[in-house]
């Protein structure tokens, strides 16, 4: 009677039924590297929708101080300290300067009175786009930007301060 040291398989026995050995991996490297590279794709789509989320918004406020500018080429030279502010609450930033004293949507009626009655007012953090049409030298319309902060000063900037996103009126 001879005594068998090793078990064959049989072919109707399943590979579940096998013992694992260091030959029988549970995943090939191949299935590994495509599993963590599926991982860190998922780990990382908030963080890449953000990045894309900010660089639209961006670009769409660009886009809109620059129409709004266009339009409003050719203002009458400045009487006073005035500004022109669109639909929404002052941002911050604001609150110490001549955009005070400026009549809520006056931005809107203005661009009304030159035909352009489609354009956005509101920036795409919800704060209004302001215009200093009473600076003497530099006059801007303005985006507070990103942070909500206006830091572009009302008189005297002759470039956007900050993350504030600027057009030249004149």
């Amino acid at each position: 009677m001879t005594q068998t040291l090793w078990k064959t398989p049989s072919v109707r026995e399943s590979p579940a039924t096998q013992p694992l050995t260091a030959a029988a991996p549970l995943l090939s490297m191949r299935q590994l590297t495509v599993g963590l590279v599926a991982i860190m794709l998922l780990a990382s789509a908030p963080f890449l929708m953000a990045v894309v989320l900010r660089a639209t918004r961006a670009s769409r406020a660009r886009a809109d101080v620059e129409r709004i500018a266009a339009a409003l080429r050719g203002l009458p030279e400045p009487v006073g300290q005035g500004a022109l502010i669109g639909r929404g609450k002052l941002p911050a930033g604001a609150s110490n300067s001549p955009w005070l004293h400026a009549s809520p949507e006056s931005l809107d009626q203005e661009l009304m009175r030159r035909g352009v009655p489609d354009a956005r007012t509101t920036d795409p953090w919800l704060a209004p786009y302001l215009v200093n049409v009473g600076a003497a030298r530099f006059r801007w319309v303005i985006s507070a930007g990103p942070n909500g902060i206006l830091e572009t000063p009302f008189e005297g900037a002759s470039a956007p301060q900050g993350d504030d996103l600027a057009a030249l009126v004149q």
